[in-house]
Parts: structure tokens; C-alpha cells; sequence
């Protein structure tokens, strides 16, 4: 079966509105130069086992989106699994240290690993532009790219429980003579906490989840799982 028809049934098969837009995402030319590999879908798979389906596109478009180009992500803007934060934890405002700054992508990160993954880019603004990582440098000793990720790292392993080992890949790349720090997260198959507390990607926000919320989200999530 040729890919345009497979990813037409899988289409008709997949009733969530943003699992179709993610399917979207998907071109032809990424299946043909091997991601098709990647889903390993046919007939009988997409007639019979929607839940297959949804944790193989998941993957597919997962495998797209880590090897996609940092230019090319900042051209696409925020979305479900893609946020732009302008600095890690340097205060444009106040010109140094903010812990809600910093909490705020450690959320999403939080939020990626309980939803379908993503990409954080630090060092994007909101509108796309590249900032850099400097000024975030700028704070640290004896500052170097290895030491920004064992920053990230270290609070990883500190505040999130539990602890996301090998589900967090950080890089390094320029993009208009600005230094970016690439964060990508793959889904999590535990509930994963920030601080104590539970947070989900939501279109392009990251949302507290609390009370009969969250207790919902936990039940629905593990029918999936």
C-alpha cells in the first residue's frame, strides 16, 4: 500500500483534533528517506489497533522533529511540542538572576515529558529571533557550553521525580551568530513531577494540574499506557 494511502486511513482512524494536526506534519519525503521505517504501519494495523496507531505516529513525527534543523523549528513557531524561552534564567527587566524565569522552562520540560515530548529552544524569543545564551553565561563561572548543561541537568535530577534519565538531550548549535541551546524531551510513561507537582503540555501552554483535574488526566492516562 502506497504512503498516501496508509496515511489517509490513519487520518480517518485518528478522531483528536491535534493527533490530525500532528499527522499533518508529516510529508512525504520524510517517509521516503526512511521514516516510513519508522511507522511501520499497513493495512491491518490501521484497520484494527487505533492505539498502535496514535503511539506510532507519536513516534514518527518524534523522529522528524529531533532532526529537524534549529532554523527550520524557529520558522514553524511555538506549538504543542515546541517552546521558545529567551533566556534560562537571566531577567531582560531587572539584568540578572530570576527563579521564575528559570521555573518556567523547567515547566516545560515538565510539561513535554508528560504529554507527547517536545523541543524547548533557550536563547528564541517569543516572536522567533535569536537571542542567545550569552547573558545566561554571562552570570556563570568559568562558563562554557558543558557547564550550561550541567546546570539543566543538575536541576533535572534535583526537582523532578522522577528523575528523567534518558529522556532529556541537550546540544548546542548557532543560529545568526547566536548561540542556542537545544533542549529535546521524549514522552514519559510515568507521571512526571516539578517540585512536588504535575503539569501537562497543552497546545502551546503548559498547564498546573490539581484536584479532580488531575485525577482525571492520571485515570485517562493510564487506560492509554
Amino acid at each position: 500500500m502506497c504512503e498516501y494511502a496508509v496515511l489517509g486511513l490513519i487520518y480517518d482512524q485518528v478522531s483528536d483534533i491535534v493527533e490530525r494536526d500532528r499527522l499533518c506534519t508529516i510529508n512525504i519525503s520524510d517517509l521516503r528517506s526512511g521514516l516510513w521505517d519508522t511507522l511501520q504501519l499497513d493495512y491491518l494495523t490501521v484497520a484494527s489497533d487505533g492505539e498502535k496507531i496514535r503511539s506510532r505516529i507519536n513516534s514518527a513525527i518524534d523522529h522528524v522533529r529531533v532532526k529537524t534543523p534549529i532554523a527550520k523549528l524557529v520558522k514553524q513557531g511555538e506549538s504543542q511540542t515546541l517552546e521558545f524561552k529567551e533566556t534560562l534564567e537571566y531577567d531582560t527587566q531587572n539584568t540578572g538572576k530570576n527563579k521564575e524565569i528559570l521555573f518556567s522552562s523547567l515547566k516545560t520540560i515538565a510539561g513535554f515529558l508528560n504529554a507527547r515530548g517536545g523541543t524547548l529552544l533557550i536563547g528564541v524569543d517569543d516572536s522567533g529571533k535569536p537571542r542567545g545564551i550569552e547573558r545566561d553565561l554571562s552570570m556563570m563561572k568559568h562558563a562554557n557550553n558543558d557547564r550550561f548543561e550541567q546546570k539543566i541537568r543538575n536541576w533535572l535530577k534535583d526537582r523532578f521525580n522522577p528523575h528523567p534519565i534518558g529522556k532529556v538531550s541537550i546540544s548546542f548549535r548557532k543560529l545568526s551568530g547566536a548561540t542556542i541551546c537545544r533542549v529535546d524531551v521524549q514522552a514519559s510513561e510515568d507521571v512526571t513531577h516539578l517540585d512536588g507537582k504535575v503539569c501537562v503540555r497543552d497546545g502551546n501552554t503548559t498547564l498546573w494540574l490539581e484536584g479532580p483535574t488531575l485525577t482525571g488526566w492520571i485515570e485517562k492516562r493510564r487506560t492509554r499506557h
